[in-house]
């Protein structure tokens, strides 16, 4: 990861610094390190809870069920044969 590049400010309480001063001490990084490794996880975080759907093991079976099975024509779909067919015939 670059060192440089875009610059983000916010501000935090003054127990959320502490918490954050400590937690970085305790893995032995400096404070600005820390907080870009833990937004950076965080962020992984956030997407992949949002573009990945996890299923039961019921439901994949079901899921899995439905695909394998052959498709049945729906009323609409036996209409709109026979108005084709007497068209085209």
């Amino acid at each position: 990861m670059s060192v440089g590049g875009v610059r983000l400010d916010y501000r935090v309480t003054p127990e959320i610094k502490e918490l954050v001063d400590k937690a970085a001490r305790l893995l032995g990084q400096t404070e600005a390190s820390f907080a870009r490794s833990a937004l950076t996880e965080k962020a992984h975080q956030v997407i992949t809870e949002h573009t990945i759907t996890r299923l039961s093991a019921r439901d994949w079976d079901e899921l899995n069920a439905l695909l394998a099975a052959e498709p049945q024509p729906t009323k609409k779909l036996k209409e709109a044969a026979a108005r084709y067919r007497k068209r085209t015939v």
